[in-house]
């Protein structure tokens, strides 16, 4: 069903069967519960995680397997339990992985420490904690891909 909803950018049409409940809100915003996940370019490189309560709450998002192609999803198993991803079948069904971006002036950097975990089937999310150790909540995304000719191509960027 079609609903409206604020954003900074004004009111945009959402289908309300793609709304992602988060019992636990996202850290820091532990009192925001309702999102969308958002289109931000024709490429589906980047999203908004746009707050449905709050329209100037949106984080920018990104799949870590796009720039990070060794990334490593390790996070507790009652973690996914919790937003009801309950066998490796089902994960690779239905569970989606984000993380947040954050661009500073010279920088866009990706919080690998903090993923967003959704099952798509059920629309519940949860920001986890990673357990890999090496990561960290400022990843460079910019070194990824300038080091990385497979993902500049993927994504269709140029460095020169």
């Amino acid at each position: 069903m079609e609903k409206y909803i604020d954003t900074p950018d004004g009111k945009i049409a959402v289908d309300e069967n793609e709304r992602i409940f988060f019992p636990e809100g996202i850290y820091a915003f532990e009192n925001l519960r309702n999102f969308y996940i958002l289109k931000m370019d024709n490429d589906n490189v980047f999203h908004l995680l746009q707050s449905e309560e709050r329209p100037e709450i949106a984080f920018i998002i990104i799949n870590p397997y796009l720039f990070k192609k060794d990334y490593v999803l390790n996070v507790r198993e009652e973690d996914l339990k919790y937003i009801k991803i309950l066998s490796e079948e089902d994960a690779e069904k239905n569970l989606a992985v984000f993380t947040i971006v954050t661009i500073n002036e010279n920088s866009m950097t990706a919080n690998l420490l903090g993923p967003i975990i959704i099952n798509l089937k059920e629309k519940i999310g949860k920001q986890a904690l990673a357990l890999n150790e090496e990561y960290s909540t400022k990843h460079d995304i910019l070194s990824e891909i300038e080091n990385n000719k497979e993902i500049r191509e993927a994504l269709g960027v140029s460095t020169g």
